[in-house]
């Protein structure tokens, strides 16, 4: 019985110093580093239709993949060509009226021009006593009546180009409309809710799709401030994503806060909710998307950052 105690007490022993050794050696590989847990998270954006109108088709469906500037939907767009038709009327119309406008202007100032200088002639002749007082009185009644013609005619010209303007003003209005009744992907990335449907009247402001970004994915960290003292913008990181936890993902700090809060009420403990912390972003290059596909918003992970310079990065992480 002795020897069978004797025997547990050396494999405990031996299990323990194992253990202890196990643990010194995991203790030096993460040596000069700090990790965390985390969710991928990506930029996402609830697609509106800035102008309200009949849905006539939607063209992507949930997990489509979309381009940025793609065109997702389209609202009825015979309202406005109507519109526009009528509009492009009205600046022919402002058009003629102005060139009307600006051909009795030249008249008036023709014929003022005119009045102004039989003024001159006739009170030359006035000087020899040649013509009438009547005459004379008559020529500079013409001559001064002259320039309020002038004036209502310039009037009339401007009014004309001001009524021009606005038709055009409206009709750069309608433009725009009809180019926004098209819908469009404001940036790469795949559709993750569509919420309308082709033949549904959309209000102005109503979203449309939930977009998701396929290029701007990171975890989101928070840091200890001993930490976060030691990490700037740039610095590379990697993330160990639980879906592949034997393979690095190569990313970069994009993200430190200026000031420390509270952790979120997201992790686990009330003790480490209580801690001040400095939120962070680990942030995944768009070519590294690309080549990992398989990466994806919402799968948990760790994060790693270096807190010593000279600490070199293993080729795999540790398990």
């Amino acid at each position: 019985m002795k020897a069978k105690l004797g025997v547990a007490v050396v494999v405990l022993a031996v299990a323990g110093g194992g253990f202890l050794l196990w643990q010194h050696w995991q203790q030096q590989g993460e040596r000069g580093f700090f990790h965390t847990n985390g969710r991928l998270e990506a930029t996402q954006s609830r697609v509106a239709t800035r102008i309200p109108g009949l849905l006539a088709t939607v063209k992507v469906k949930e997990g489509d993949r979309v381009a940025a500037g793609q065109v997702l939907a389209e609202l009825d767009s015979q309202p406005l060509q109507a519109e526009i038709v009528r509009a492009d009327a009205a600046i022919a119309q402002a058009n003629d009226q102005v060139r009307l406008a600006e051909a009795q202007l030249v008249q008036a100032e023709t014929e003022c021009n005119y009045a102004r200088s039989q003024l001159s002639r006739v009170q030359s002749l006035s000087k020899q006593s040649f013509v009438s007082k009547d005459q004379l009185d008559s020529a500079r009644t013409r001559a001064t009546s002259c320039g309020s013609v002038v004036n209502a005619a310039s009037a009339a010209v401007a009014a004309a180009q001001s009524a021009g303007k606005v038709a055009q003003a409206g009709r750069n209005r309608l433009s725009v409309d009809l180019a926004d009744s098209s819908i469009r992907a404001p940036f790469s990335g795949y559709i993750l809710y569509r919420l309308a449907e082709p033949g549904e009247m959309i209000a102005a402001g109503s979203p449309l799709f939930t977009l998701v970004s396929d290029s701007d994915v990171y975890l989101t960290v928070f840091l200890p401030a001993d930490v976060a003292g030691k990490v700037a913008l740039g610095d590379e990181a990697r993330l160990q994503m639980d879906a592949k936890a034997e393979e690095w993902v190569p990313a970069k700090v994009t993200f430190v806060a200026a000031e420390a809060e509270f952790t979120p009420k997201s992790v686990e403990t009330a003790t480490e909710r209580s801690n001040l912390v400095f939120r962070a972003r680990i942030g995944i290059d768009a070519a590294v998307l690309t080549e990992q596909s398989w990466l994806k918003s919402g799968m948990p992970g760790l994060g790693w950052l270096r807190t010593d310079a000279s600490a070199a990065w293993s080729e795999q992480p540790p398990r």
